[in-house]
């Protein structure tokens, strides 16, 4: 049994990457509320790319500043 995927199964799961950040990164960023508290959710601009190619993606991923505030510390405009 190999341990490494075959090569077609590799190029489909990096195009299967590469629609995914395309749908996220294209996607309008709307007011989204905490499952557990209820509290408007903030978001932190997340970066991704794949090894070995030029294109980079840009993703908000939400979370709760009320329920992780620690998060909210590492941000650029926290106090």
């Amino acid at each position: 049994m190999p341990l490494l995927p075959s090569t077609e199964s590799s190029e489909q799961m990096v195009e299967s990457l590469k629609v995914l950040f395309e749908s996220l990164s294209a996607a309008a960023r709307k007011q989204q509320y905490c499952l557990d508290c209820g509290s408007l959710l903030a978001h932190l601009d997340g970066h991704f790319w794949l090894e070995g190619d030029h294109h980079l993606w840009n993703v908000l991923l939400p979370f709760c500043d009320q329920c992780h505030p620690e998060l909210a510390t590492r941000l650029p405009f926290a106090a």
